[in-house]
């Protein structure tokens, strides 16, 4: 008895302190263990490498976990799982040499390939990253094609690769299909610009017999809202109503969001009001849809009620408001609000404060502000302050800024464009002509625009 409790740990114990370091975030402690267990020479077993696998995804630390797994002489299951799913996680799919490590490795006939390995490999694959069609090639040969986890990630694979004929084609193999399975096609429909065919998607869906449950419904009203159809939508809420799915959180956020694209901002308040439990999203969406509509100072109510209510606003929702602030003039408002933020500004953030400064007529405190801003959030910056010059007949600080970014290696083509049209204002058509010069040599052109008209019932 007196042996064994002075027996040291083994790799089971390594294994399970690992474990419960990634359940409570004691990464620190973590990396003790981590260290402790190269002494002992146990960081080589399956369970203990498995365990730091999780443990630095778990902290964002994909180098430290690819190091680990690298090492790993004959990974298991579990190691496979865990660092496909923490990749996917961490989105660092588009790393082509880790790319090419997970083709070869999965292609191995020591490795057992689970449906939730290759799940997570699919949704790991990119146009630039790790080959889908290989990953599909495995399912096949291991028979697991016809596996409703993975032809659900196949679907899902094929359509961010915007092959949505491919998707088409895995959805038809599936003898049975679920409502997983049709969510996963009208969803493809949508992200790739074929609303329509997304919306037949739903109506054999219906035919099918399949029943629908929250995603359907809010992945069929995320379309109608991008293709403004008002009508359809409506349709649509009816019958979620007739579901009783209309009160569900993620519902009643896509609800409001296609209200307000689609011009009905009574619609959407109405929604949002009737609202049981309300995230960060429903604020943001109706914030977002009253600054949309220029009703700032209803915008900035309901921001401030957010903030009484207990919820931190996210990223979205302090553009949202800023963007109120700026179309409404309220600078006072505005600065308040990108001084107390509780996230890091981004430039987009930066650019709303640019257009809501220049806006007011302070040209020479929006330059001031963009000459502190971070290097990288520049170009949006000067953009911005040039469209604002541009727009309020500031010709004077517009050239200065124009000359100073004219010889420098830019590749935008509206950012050019606008240098263009500041030199025409001002007459100097040597400086158009020398912008059009480049634009012509780096083979830059102006994006054409677009729009979406609806005839005879059809878009």
């Amino acid at each position: 008895m007196h042996k064994q409790l002075e027996a040291g740990p083994n790799h089971i114990t390594y294994a399970s302190v690992l474990s419960s370091c990634t359940k409570l975030g004691f990464i620190g402690l973590g990396m003790q263990v981590h260290s402790q267990s190269i002494k002992q020479g146990f960081h080589g077993y399956n369970p203990v490498a498995n365990g730091l696998i999780s443990l630095y995804m778990g902290d964002y630390r994909v180098s430290d976990a690819c190091r680990v797994f690298a090492k790993i002489l004959e990974p298991d299951d579990v190691s496979w799982d865990s660092f496909l799913s923490g990749l996917v996680q961490n989105s660092c799919t588009d790393n082509y040499t880790l790319s090419q490590l997970l083709a070869s490795r999965m292609m191995s006939p020591s490795i057992h390939v689970t449906s939730f390995t290759l799940s997570s490999s699919l949704r790991a694959c990119t146009e630039d990253g790790l080959d889908g069609r290989t990953i599909h090639g495995i399912a096949v040969k291991t028979g697991l094609d016809l596996n409703p986890f993975v032809v659900c990630a196949l679907i899902s694979m094929y359509s961010r690769c915007k092959d949505i004929e491919d998707a088409f084609k895995a959805f038809h193999v599936i003898v049975d299909k679920d409502v997983a399975s049709w969510n996963a096609l009208m969803e493809g429909c949508g992200e790739n610009g074929r609303g329509g065919q997304g919306l037949n998607v739903f109506v054999c869906m219906m035919e099918s017999g399949v029943k629908v449950d929250e995603i359907t419904m809010t992945v069929v009203v995320g379309i109608c809202s991008n293709l403004a159809m008002l009508e359809h939508g409506r349709q649509i809420h009816a019958l979620a109503t007739k579901l009783d799915l209309d009160g569900r959180m993620r519902m009643g956020n896509s609800l409001i969001n296609m209200y307000t694209k689609c011009g009905n901002l009574d619609e959407s308040l109405k929604v949002f009001s009737e609202m049981k439990e309300r995230s960060v999203v429903s604020w943001t969406a109706m914030i977002g849809g009253l600054a949309h509509h220029g009703h700032a100072t209803e915008a900035l109510a309901l921001f401030y009620e957010m903030q009484k209510s207990g919820l931190d606003p996210n990223s979205i929702t302090y553009l949202c408001i800023l963007t109120a602030c700026g179309h409404a003039g309220l600078l006072e408002e505005g600065q308040c609000i990108f001084k107390s933020m509780v996230v890091e500004p981004t430039s987009e953030h930066r650019a709303c404060m640019v257009h809501l400064l220049a806006g007011g007529g302070s040209f020479k405190e929006a330059e001031e502000f963009i000459r502190r801003a971070p290097v990288s959030h520049m170009p949006l910056l000067w953009q911005t302050f040039l469209t604002a010059c541009k727009n309020h007949s500031e010709l004077e600080s517009g050239l200065h800024i124009a000359e100073m970014m004219v010889d420098t290696r830019m590749e935008d083509p509206s950012t050019l464009v606008l240098l263009s049209n500041i030199f025409a204002v001002a007459g100097r058509w040597e400086d158009v002509r020398r912008v059009r010069e480049i634009m012509k040599k780096r083979g830059i052109k102006k994006q054409p625009g677009c729009s979406w008209i609806k005839a005879h019932n059809q878009g």
